[in-house]
């Protein structure tokens, strides 16, 4: 006997012995939660531009070396691991090929964009948090977003119907996805959650310097 998915409004039915249909499984197999879409390059451009100003504003910060020098430790260590595994030392499969991706990406990427890049992630995860349907959702996003910084995670393809090329990138299995997150956020998620709360405590400020200012306003005689 066929039942429905699991997931409200889906009018498709459940797939095999589990709860959720074949195209929400696929979702929760890329995006870490079956409700969970894609961040955007467009939607997160703002959340880009603001993190960059800020990271312009305090240049000679020590912060910024020193987040380099984290993620410098981090590929240090995937190196090693990738080393070991090459000299035949058996290591769980997904770990090794997120050690594979996250020295790729650090090959490729410098460590200003990544760090702009994964700021702004939680800065859009502090600011919008019902746009992440759970943790593991966001590692995905967190994930995704940096292997797309590098051309080699992409393909292309013609598409008929807009007579264009369009970008696709390739994916990994969930278990790699969510360990080059967390790799990831070892480096940059004590930054990237501290600028998060600093331009929310900003914003807050400035709300009530403009509150200050209309009330004072309308004293006005």
């Amino acid at each position: 006997m066929s039942r429905p998915c699991s997931i409200p409004q889906c009018p498709e039915t459940a797939a095999g012995f589990g709860v959720l249909c074949n195209r929400h499984k696929a979702i929760r197999r890329r995006h870490g939660h079956p409700e969970q879409s894609g961040v955007t390059v467009q939607e997160l451009a703002p959340y880009r531009k603001r993190v960059r100003l800020r990271m312009e504003k305090n240049q000679g910060n020590q912060a910024w070396s020193i987040l380099a020098q984290r993620w410098e430790m981090v590929i240090d260590a995937a190196k090693a691991q990738e080393a070991e595994a090459q000299r035949g030392r058996a290591f769980v499969s997904h770990e090794r090929e997120a050690c594979q991706e996250l020295v790729k990406l650090a090959r490729e990427v410098a460590v200003d964009s990544l760090t702009e890049t994964v700021l702004a992630l939680f800065l859009m995860q502090e600011e919008q948090p019902r746009r992440f349907r759970s943790d593991a959702a966001f590692d995905a996003q967190l994930a995704r977003r940096a292997r797309a910084l590098t051309d080699t995670n992409a393909g292309t393809y013609w598409d008929d119907q807009t007579k264009r090329m369009k970008r696709v990138y390739r994916d990994v299995a969930p278990r790699t996805l969510a360990a080059i997150a967390q790799h990831i956020k070892a480096a940059f998620g004590v930054a990237g959650l501290y600028v998060a709360r600093l331009e929310q405590r900003e914003n807050e400020q400035t709300k009530n310097q403009q509150a200050a200012l209309t009330e004072a306003l309308e004293s006005l005689k």
